[in-house]
């Protein structure tokens, strides 16, 4: 299915006997209820899903090659696990993801050489 430009875009008017713009005689309300559908069971996904880590620190007392992170659960629902994402400081992209099911992480990869998303990811959790 593809844009009709004669009905979406418009402004609602007629013209030589033709009517232009989004009517509702020309609405595919099977469609429209599908995708209705999906967003709110989109929406309840990420409504139930669990918050965003809280107070991530790097530990950078100790001289190492391997980096420690930690974090605090998020309030409410707890996540099975978050991922660290790794990429080289040169790397425009994510090249790395570790998958961590506690509230902290030592990782073999230098603070100095690796950036590391310090915000963390949740897993998507299907389960409702």
């Amino acid at each position: 299915m593809n844009e009709d430009f004669n009905r979406q875009h418009q402004d609602i008017r007629t013209e030589g006997g033709f009517k232009y713009g989004d009517l509702p005689e020309y609405v595919d309300y099977g469609y429209l209820q599908k995708i209705a559908r999906m967003n709110l069971a989109v929406l309840s996904n990420l409504a139930s899903s669990a918050g965003e880590p809280e107070d991530v620190i790097m530990l950078t007392s100790a001289l190492t090659n391997k980096t420690t992170l930690k974090w605090n659960a998020p309030k409410g629902k707890l996540p099975s696990g978050y991922y660290v994402l790794v990429r080289e400081t040169t790397s425009p992209v994510w090249e790395k993801k570790i998958f961590v099911n506690d509230t902290s992480a030592t990782i073999a990869y230098s603070k100095d050489n690796y950036f590391l998303e310090y915000s963390l990811q949740m897993p998507m959790d299907m389960k409702v």
